[in-house]
């Protein structure tokens, strides 16, 4: 319908706001920061001072600071206060030494960094994770030709946008929590619509990559991102190792109740089932439900769930509960106390009236931690509907 939430137009708008402040060099901005900031780092500015408008802003400026990152070059980035590496600004986990104001250019000689002076203000430990950072930083010498003054700003915000992928594929909206059913028609046969087919796997995008591939003798990756990267001749990040976890059921504390809760939807949207257990302190099963619930989608089945359990919580009198279900989508809700699709907008305000009548806690588990519920949900295919004790149908079910 075109609606748009005030409040987050609003932020977005002193983030805007913030972002010319830091970063722009127009006569509005070089006046506020002379008359508001002179040489202070943006993190420590007073914000309770001043006009209202100047308060908005400042108020904005962490946000942006934590969704920015510096770029090391000759200009004035502060050592210790800006964000120039992954990490974060090295005051949050160093302690300053030397002088407050040091900036990163002044670490630097001829052709390389200042290793003296790093291992004395940073320390012998951490000199190695410092240079490797500040080489890190200043080696992106392919960004400037994204946001060439030459290009077509849309085009270098579409670019930005692939990079980061942030483009809007069904893929992409899947991931952050909308439900969609994907169909890429493209010439003869329909395929999953993500960043990387569009950009590189379908028919069209194979021609333009072969016909200037041959044409300039550009190498061919296996995905559009490594094919980047290895024009621009930039070395692909390893990715991180990866360890095991141990997913077990975790004991509550006396007095606690735990709801488990899954819904399933295959398909998606599809015929829909439901299932929940809650059980004591001790592991012990009080109560189980499962049903289907018609056509729907993934989240629609998990908010469902949810719900159903909450009201059999509230039935059976239990004021303390721990929620946990392997939808990360409902979690993020909670989390930030709104739904995010319109047509389960009253389920979600009654689940969160019940959430609110009760102390609850909700959070993530693995798919591994749930396979109890899992179960229930997708038994209710085979006839099982109803609710109340199964440990004496199927008690190794129900066994974590």
């Amino acid at each position: 319908m075109g609606l748009r939430n005030l409040e987050d137009m609003q932020k977005a708008l002193h983030m805007r706001f913030a972002w010319n402040l830091i970063q722009g060099e127009s006569l509005w901005a070089r006046f506020f920061k002379g008359k508001y900031v002179g040489s202070s780092p943006w993190c420590i500015i007073d914000r309770k001072k001043r006009t209202r408008f100047w308060k908005m802003i400042v108020n904005s400026i962490p946000c942006v600071l934590n969704n920015a990152k510096w770029r090391v070059r000759d200009v004035n980035i502060l050592f210790w206060y800006d964000k120039w590496r992954d990490g974060g600004p090295l005051i949050d986990e160093f302690q300053i030494v030397g002088n407050l104001m040091l900036k990163v250019k002044e670490c630097k000689l001829s052709n390389s960094w200042d290793v003296e002076l790093l291992s004395m203000i940073g320390g012998q430990d951490n000199l190695e994770e410092i240079i490797e950072a500040l080489a890190v930083c200043s080696s992106m010498e392919w960004h400037p030709w994204m946001w060439h003054k030459l290009l077509p700003l849309k085009i270098s915000v579409l670019m930005w946008k692939a990079w980061n992928m942030a483009l809007s594929v069904d893929d992409h909206l899947r991931r952050i929590g909308i439900p969609i059913v994907s169909r890429y028609d493209c010439y003869d046969e329909g395929k999953y619509e993500d960043q990387n087919h569009t950009l590189f796997e379908c028919e069209f995008a194979k021609e333009l990559w072969h016909y200037y591939g041959a044409t300039f003798g550009l190498p061919l990756g296996l995905t559009w991102r490594e094919t980047i990267l290895q024009i621009l001749n930039i070395p692909a990040l390893v990715p991180d190792r990866k360890f095991l976890k141990l997913v077990a059921w975790q004991k509550l504390a006396q007095g606690w109740f735990k709801l488990n809760t899954d819904g399933s939807s295959l398909g998606n949207p599809s015929s829909s089932r439901m299932g929940g257990i809650i059980r004591n302190d001790q592991g012990h099963m009080v109560y189980t439900f499962n049903s289907y619930i018609g056509y729907g989608s993934n989240n629609r089945a998990e908010l469902l769930a949810v719900l159903q359990g909450l009201k059999a919580c509230k039935d059976l009198g239990i004021n303390f509960v721990k929620i946990e279900l392997d939808s990360q989508v409902v979690i993020s809700w909670w989390n930030r106390r709104r739904g995010e699709v319109w047509y389960l907008e009253d389920f979600w305000e009654e689940t969160l009236a019940l959430m609110d009548s009760m102390v609850c806690i909700a959070r993530h588990v693995y798919w591994e931690g749930n396979k109890v519920i899992d179960w229930l949900a997708r038994n209710v295919a085979t006839g099982l509907n109803s609710d109340g004790d199964f440990s004496g149908m199927c008690l190794g079910c129900f066994e974590d």
